[in-house]
């Protein structure tokens, strides 16, 4: 963008992707120079995400989070003590771009109860023997070419196999 540029660009097997600076100097991730996601601007709905449903919750104790985009929302997971919060993002590049975010992700890397990922979030869900209490499955965009599987009957029968008893998806 004008006054911007690229900070980070790394090309995979599924997308390409990006980390843009505005000229404001915020970091936003975009994949397949599509669609844009994260950044500061964005960092207290990103939490929120996270936030909300935690906070409904009378005692989470698991959280499982689908579609990771710059990590903000499983970051912000960290700051509910004792709850242990495993994500899923299916693009690996998006993972590695992580570094780039630590001002609105600071609990990635640094807090033992957050867990990463690299799967395929229908799979994961299926294929995991945990029970979770809270899941966030909001987290990735209709508009992207694959993600309409994750919102079939299918996969939501498959999230509500993994709820615990008073689990919340």
């Amino acid at each position: 963008p004008p006054g911007g540029g690229v900070v980070w660009h790394r090309d995979g097997v599924m997308a390409s992707v990006s980390v843009i600076r505005n000229a404001a100097g915020e970091h936003h991730l975009q994949v397949n120079n599509h669609f844009r996601m994260g950044g500061s601007a964005s960092v207290r709905s990103d939490h929120r995400e996270a936030h909300i449903p935690l906070l409904l919750h009378p005692d989470p104790k698991r959280a499982l989070f689908l579609g990771l985009g710059t990590g903000a929302t499983l970051s912000a997971a960290g700051d509910h003590p004792g709850l242990v919060a495993a994500g899923v993002e299916l693009v690996p590049e998006v993972v590695d771009s992580f570094p780039m975010f630590t001002r609105t992700a600071p609990h990635l890397g640094t807090n033992p109860d957050i867990s990463v990922h690299v799967a395929d979030a229908r799979r994961f869900v299926r294929a995991s023997e945990d029970r979770y209490d809270v899941v966030v499955a909001d987290l990735y965009h209709p508009s992207v070419d694959g993600s309409s599987a994750l919102y079939a009957r299918e996969h939501f029968e498959a999230i509500r196999e993994k709820l615990a008893a008073g689990g919340m998806f």
